[in-house]
């Protein structure tokens, strides 16, 4: 606290350094679990947030996140359908015969 110039500090559970991923095709299409905080699962709604941006520094765990949400959409494919845009041919392109997946675009004609 700047008034009194003292550092409170709080001592947390640490975070498991590993989980099972149960698959998540028990949830409902726009309910995506992202992976477990200290308060348990967290799940992207897409019924209150139906966009989003992944960012990150390098190893921070982005295509993790991005294979979660690819995984989850596998799972209900007649309610997600999907079009990958992927100009270095090396994250989508591995999907584009699994269910829900429409198309892929590697050039940007394609993607447009």
């Amino acid at each position: 606290k700047p008034e009194n110039r003292r550092l409170i500090a709080h001592r947390v559970p640490p975070l498991p350094t590993s989980v099972t991923y149960p698959g998540s095709g028990d949830k409902p299409w726009n309910v995506i679990p992202l992976g477990v905080s200290n308060d348990g699962e967290e799940c992207w709604d897409l019924s209150r947030t139906p966009q989003g941006v992944i960012l990150g520094l390098t190893g921070s765990g982005k295509s993790v996140t991005q294979r979660s949400i690819l995984y989850h959409a596998f799972q209900h494919p007649n309610d997600i359908r999907m079009y990958g845009i992927d100009l270095k041919r090396v994250e989508l392109t591995m999907w584009e015969k699994y269910p829900g997946m429409i198309q892929v675009a590697v050039d940007v004609e394609l993607a447009l």
